[in-house]
């Protein structure tokens, strides 16, 4: 999706969704991810936090989790020494993305604006939006089944850029 978004919004033709890997800032998995993993506290699990960007715009920031167990040798090596994102990387599991919860961050319209008048514009008025929009917590499962990966994934404001008409 990252990948589409990047190929129609202006990007140079070739630019590709990278993962720099932000080191140093590991998280453990907590009883949520074990559990959607289907691992006990004791196993060891894989873990990578990246920005996924698109040339210099910063699309997404990733927690992943994952059970390098379920992956081969070489997929393993992909994600410890290179900037592929994690599905890029698992691309021959034939996974499956199934979606656990959506926080929606940004709320540019009260709960109820669809039954308040319009109110004054007033001049120069400009909407703020904040540096993240939107998080998803989803779980990669490989066609057998099992769960492979649980990501968070938080949408920056970049994802709202539009490129200039051509």
């Amino acid at each position: 999706t990252l990948q589409q978004w990047c190929d129609s919004h202006g990007a140079a033709p070739g630019t590709r969704i990278v993962a720099h890997r932000l080191r140093g800032q590991d998280k453990a998995a907590g009883p949520a991810e074990r559990a959607a993993l289907g691992v006990a506290k004791g196993d060891r699990l894989g873990y990578r936090r990246v920005d996924l960007a698109c040339g210099d715009r910063v699309l997404s920031r990733a927690d992943n989790w994952y059970r390098p167990d379920r992956l081969t040798v070489q997929m393993n090596e992909v994600l410890d020494t290179t900037e592929t994102p994690f599905g890029v990387a698992v691309r021959a599991l034939n996974y499956r993305r199934r979606t656990l919860a959506v926080d929606v961050l940004f709320h540019p319209l009260p709960e109820d604006w669809q039954t308040r008048p319009k109110p004054a514009e007033p001049a120069g008025a400009r909407l703020a939006i904040p540096g993240e929009i939107l998080r998803h917590h989803a779980v990669l499962v490989a066609k057998d089944g099992v769960a492979v990966s649980v990501v968070v994934e938080t949408y920056t404001d970049a994802v709202l850029y539009r490129a200039p008409a051509r």
